[in-house]
């Protein structure tokens, strides 16, 4: 009796084993593809938010463009407010100049009209008691009838180059005036420029952690699913394993593959027909965002005008700011120091710009040079800006000939110090520097 238990307990656990294994495989299964699901929901996901970088990447350029050309406007009305100031200098110290030549002329007149109407308090009678020769008298009377006209003459004349001068200061005042609200125009949106790339720079940031975090959960689950399918395979090599669950399992995975394909296709179709509508290839209409569509050949990143080589680049870089030099290279600062670069006088809150095309390997404050920036252009040139009030880089950041890379103090003192480098011994700017 004792022993046919035995047996029967011994049965017991053999089947009771059974049907854990096959409880274990039917739990398996359901779990591998609850897991192949997320992971491929999540790579779906990581797909979507990469295309979303490259559009941000897309706009980003164009923006930079955008920044280039307008910095670009903002130099050449500086240049042309300088100038502008310059004439309005000249125009008002030869106004002072006829100002106080008509001030003499009009302190002769007036002695002149005095006598004439001291003269006139007389009958023309008593003039021959005075003391004078008759010829004298007559003399004297001439001489002030001609001296009339003259006068008068004179007084015309002064009173027209002082209207034509006016008009003139006038005229200079207004195209002044207008300069300076084009370039508070210009300058307001350059601000509004940088703060969308700054936004843009965020949100690229975002989508790029996003997706760094999406392709680690998807590794994750893709890691997780290759283990679960080896215990799979090993659970399917139990005997007790029904043949029809398998055909089962393939089946259903089979249909979910058609359909994700299914969706798949008929989303690529969509992008294509309503990319090919923005004017977009084959190739990247499937880039295509309907909510903000973009046009690839109206904002390809911008490239450089000049050679790729540093070198080939001289007489040709872009003036960083716009202004005199007032310190020349080579210039004796003090006794046996010389300047290792050249200073340039600017206008206040003048734009600063990236001579050439590189990327920033420093840029902060340094010592009492203000804020400095450091752009490397490769081959062992570099190129170092300082005395900024604002800086728009950051170290690591790639720039453009002619990229916006901050502005100078609200001064009227204020002055770029520039320096160009081969292989860390200073070179003489002017001569690279576009005329």
């Amino acid at each position: 009796m004792i022993k046919c238990g035995a047996h029967i307990l011994f049965a017991l656990m053999i089947v009771l084993s059974s049907i854990s294994q096959v409880c274990s495989a039917e739990v398996s299964r359901d779990k591998l593809e609850s897991v192949e699901q997320k992971a491929h929901i999540k790579e779906m996901e990581l797909k979507k938010k990469q295309a979303e970088a490259i559009a941000l990447s897309l706009e980003l350029a164009k923006l930079n463009k955008e920044m280039i050309e307008a910095a670009k406007k903002i130099q050449t009305d500086e240049k042309q407010t300088s100038k502008m100031e310059n004439e309005l200098e000249l125009l008002e110290k030869k106004l002072k100049v006829l100002e106080e030549d008509f001030a003499d002329e009009h302190k002769n007149l007036s002695q002149i009209l005095l006598s004439m109407q001291n003269l006139a308090l007389y009958p023309s009678e008593t003039l021959v008691v005075q003391p004078l020769s008759p010829v004298e008298i007559i003399q004297s009377a001439i001489l002030m009838r001609e001296s009339i006209p003259y006068i008068k003459e004179n007084a015309d004349k002064l009173k027209k180059d002082l209207e034509n001068l006016q008009a003139q200061k006038n005229k200079v005042q207004k195209a002044l005036a207008d300069l300076e609200k084009q370039k508070q125009k210009l300058s307001s949106e350059q601000t509004k420029i940088r703060k969308l790339v700054e936004q843009k720079n965020t949100i690229r940031k975002q989508i790029e952690d996003e997706s760094f975090e999406l392709k680690a959960q998807a590794d994750k689950l893709a890691s997780e699913a290759s283990d679960l399918k080896e215990l799979v395979e090993k659970l399917e090599k139990d005997e007790e394993l029904s043949k029809r669950r398998k055909a089962e399992i393939k089946k259903a995975a089979k249909k979910r593959q058609e359909e994700e394909f299914k969706k798949l296709q008929e989303e690529q179709i969509r992008r294509i027909k309503e990319g090919k509508a923005k004017g977009l290839s084959d190739e990247d209409a499937d880039l295509y965002d309907t909510k903000d569509g973009y046009n690839l050949e109206s904002i390809k990143p911008q490239t450089s005008n000049y050679a790729t080589d540093f070198a080939s680049a001289k007489g040709r870089l872009s003036r960083p700011v716009t202004g005199s030099v007032i310190t020349a290279y080579g210039n004796e600062l003090s006794k046996g120091v010389t300047s290792k670069g050249i200073v340039i006088k600017t206008r206040a809150k003048a734009q600063v710009i990236a001579p050439y095309d590189g990327s920033v390997i420093f840029a902060g404050p340094f010592k009492g040079y203000g804020n400095l920036i450091i752009i490397d252009h490769a081959k062992g040139y570099v190129s170092l800006l300082a005395g900024l009030d604002i800086s728009d880089v950051q170290t690591g950041q790639m720039l453009l000939a002619g990229e916006p890379v901050g502005n100078m103090p609200d001064s009227d003192t204020a002055k770029l110090y520039m320096e160009i480098r081969k292989d860390q011994n200073p070179i003489n700017p002017e001569p690279w520097l576009e005329k």
